[in-house]
């Protein structure tokens, strides 16, 4: 139950991320983490301390709750759409 967690609030600061049009590196810089460690969160491999999903749901200016909603119901779990990813590579590569 705890990884599925994790994978889950993973999940939403990763499309929360995609949807600013933020890259890893971005996002890391503005909250003083490394690239690595917010794959790592996102992914769901390290568990999330409370103090940093505070900072990382300032950086993308959204409520702590946000993370955790909907956490009850697999329904709710969010889509990264093609164009999401694509408008993440278009600024990679720019």
């Amino acid at each position: 139950m705890t990884a599925s967690v994790d994978r889950y609030v993973g999940k939403r600061i990763y499309s929360l991320r995609l949807s600013h049009g933020l890259s890893r590196a971005q996002l890391s810089k503005s909250i003083g983490l490394t690239p690595q460690q917010v794959e790592k969160y996102e992914k769901g491999r390290n568990r999330i301390y409370v103090s940093r999903l505070l900072l990382i749901a300032k950086a993308l200016s959204k409520d702590i709750s946000y993370f955790v909603a909907g956490l009850e119901s697999n329904d709710n779990e969010p889509v990264v759409t093609h164009h999401q990813r694509m408008c993440i590579e278009v600024s990679r590569n720019f």
